[in-house]
């Protein structure tokens, strides 16, 4: 199967952004806390109940981008919730170690296997 098909794409949009290596997770506090302020912000909508995962991401001009993640073969609906901080090392961190993504507390908590194994992840999103 095509991975536009196994996406539910069209024929002709465009993945922007493909990224593969190993996920990171958040403490609950950090996902509650980031959450929050991105929505005070206005960068996230209100209602995030929709998606399976919360995603951090190096790029900070992804904020409030819907996604996929691709974990193994299994897809779920992301938003990407954060990024990587340059002046904290975050950004340095996540090169360094081969980091596609940090995900939620909660998804960490129903997927356990997922972070920091050798599986492929990989990160769409459609413009």
């Amino acid at each position: 199967m095509l991975l536009v098909e196994k996406l539910g794409l069209s024929d002709e949009c465009m993945i922007d952004l493909i990224i593969i290596g190993f996920l990171s997770a958040y403490a609950l506090l950090p996902t509650v806390g980031t959450l929050e302020l991105r929505q005070e912000w206005g960068q996230l909508p209100q209602d995030v109940s929709g998606y399976e995962v919360f995603l951090s991401v190096a790029d900070c001009g992804l904020i409030g981008k819907e996604a996929t993640l691709a974990v193994d073969g299994d897809l779920y609906d992301a938003l990407i919730f954060d990024c990587a901080g340059v002046d904290d090392g975050g950004l340095a961190w996540m090169t360094e170690n081969a980091i596609a993504a940090e995900v939620d507390y909660w998804f960490w908590l129903e997927h356990p296997e997922y972070v920091g194994s050798e599986l492929e992840v990989s990160i769409f999103y459609e413009h």
